[in-house]
């Protein structure tokens, strides 16, 4: 066997590290931006009655605050992931950590429509930067045999996100039943972000990034803190690599060899194009459902389930809307976390684009159930389980498969130049279609009703499936069936 580079022996050293108290550290600091993803958005959703009512804002302003939030993760996502491959993921760690405490801070101080949307806007952008950053992060940091389940987990704090949320939302209003309060719930996050930002000021550096730029010596510092071999024979292989690069990727997952673009013009080389279109394309489709169901989850169920139209015009009910709008959210949320634990368990055993094609079908299939449920009369009393069960099918395999797999196959497929760049790109796609989401659902629901939302649905995840086939054919055999190491190259 031919002897290997001291990067090389580096990374093996990285990459079979057992997994210690400081990997879980860093790691639970990694889950920060999908966190506040989650709080985040369960947040707007209810804050977003008490605003209209305090606020008295026209209806395109409404339309903005709550589209603010994936308008400006879109660029976010974009600078994130340039910034994660240019001047290193703990830097924009950081930073965006930074922008979303003081966002949010913003937030329960604005003093009219307009303001709530800019800073609403501004916790966007600090969660967009965060995503490709942390799938990044968390693939190059920690050992190989775990990469798979801890990126799954990573996304799957969306979840716990929501979750937070909807118990701080309950307790926030109970202590302020009153309009008012949608700054408090807007704000709130503050207090999170900045608990994430001085946990992250005594993170390390990725050594997979520092070797990138030639750092040879400062990466086995920080393998030798995580791995269990001696420290000295460990910085002994940093001292030989001197400030040589890492040696760049010679083939991409497809084993097309690398172009001499870079940035985000590699991604549309044709060593690229199609893991970009796989990734993009399918996180895209993705979030058009996601975003626009998940957002708008208290209407559908409002609507599918007979639920009074609106408020009864005084503060207090809506607040006591508020409260039932809470727990019907929370309870169907709770599918997404237990979604997102069987991916945890089924991606590392089946594989990312297998559990990304079943998953999509399965979104199907619940929006389907949804749609016919959606048929039956109100008296009908088949109608709230179909409604429940539709809801409990899509959350379920969403989570245990597309929302998991998007987040981690650019982390998978492409290396650690631009790794971040990819993966940021695909998640600003994914944001865009969350956007049309958003936009788009109310105004199909308003002129054609629930039933055809629904419909739309299921052909948005079947055109998704159909995405992830196509452009997964290039990939290695096995990468799709088998349980996969994701190696940070």
């Amino acid at each position: 066997m031919a002897d290997i580079s001291p990067q090389q022996a580096l990374e093996q050293l990285a990459a079979q590290a057992p997994f210690r108290g400081r990997h879980l550290r860093l790691f639970l600091i990694s889950i920060g931006g999908t966190f506040m993803d989650g709080y985040a958005t369960l947040m707007t959703g209810v804050a977003l009655p008490l605003f209209k009512l305090r606020e008295d804002p026209d209806p395109v302003q409404v339309g903005l605050l709550g589209a603010a939030l994936v308008l400006g993760a879109v660029v976010g996502a974009i600078l994130g992931g340039h910034l994660g491959d240019r001047r290193g993921r703990r830097f924009v760690y950081r930073l965006d950590m930074a922008i979303l405490a003081v966002a949010f801070l913003l937030l329960a101080v604005a003093w009219n429509p307009l303001s709530a949307i800019a800073f609403q806007l501004l916790v966007g952008l600090g969660i967009g930067m965060d995503f490709p950053v942390s799938s990044a992060y968390v693939s190059e940091l920690m050992p190989a045999r775990l990469r798979t389940r801890l990126l799954t987990a990573t996304i799957s704090f969306q979840a716990v996100g929501e979750l937070v949320g909807a118990a701080t939302a309950w307790l926030l209003l109970q202590r302020w039943p009153e309009p008012q309060s949608w700054r408090w719930l807007l704000g709130s996050g503050a207090a999170f972000a900045l608990l994430l930002l001085l946990a992250r000021l005594g993170m390390p550096e990725s050594p997979h990034w520092l070797m990138e730029q030639g750092r040879n010596r400062e990466a086995a510092q920080i393998i030798a803190s995580l791995s269990d071999q001696p420290r000295e024979s460990v910085l002994a292989l940093g001292r030989q690599a001197g400030e040589q690069l890492e040696a760049a990727p010679g083939a991409t997952a497809s084993g097309a060899t690398a172009t001499t673009a870079s940035g985000w013009g590699l991604l549309f080389t044709g060593a690229y194009r199609r893991t970009t279109a796989l990734t993009a394309g399918s996180w895209f489709l993705m979030d058009i459902a996601t975003y626009g169901v998940g957002l708008f989850t208290p209407i559908i169920l409002a609507a599918l389930l007979g639920s009074p139209a609106g408020p009864a015009g005084a503060g207090r009910s809506v607040i006591a809307s508020e409260f039932s709008t809470i727990s019907g959210t929370a309870l169907v949320d709770s599918f997404l976390l237990l979604g997102f634990g069987l991916g945890i368990v089924l991606v590392p055993r089946f594989g990312p684009i297998r559990m990304q094609s079943i998953g999509f079908l399965g979104m199907a299939a619940g929006m389907a159930i949804l749609a016919f449920g959606s048929l039956l009369p109100e008296a009908n009393a088949h109608r709230i389980g179909l409604v429940f069960l539709g809801f409990i099918v899509f959350n379920l395999l969403m989570n245990a498969g597309p929302n998991s797999t998007t987040f981690l196959l650019p982390a998978h497929l492409y290396p650690t130049s631009v790794r971040a760049t990819g993966a940021g790109f695909a998640a600003a796609t994914g944001k865009v279609g969350a956007t049309l989401g958003i936009f788009l659902l109310p105004i199909v629901r308003e002129r054609a009703g629930i039933t055809t939302v629904l419909v739309l649905m299921v052909a948005v995840s079947l055109l998704a499936w159909f995405v992830t086939v196509l452009f997964s054919r290039h990939l290695p055999r096995g990468t799709g069936s088998l349980a996969t190491t994701l190696t940070p190259t």
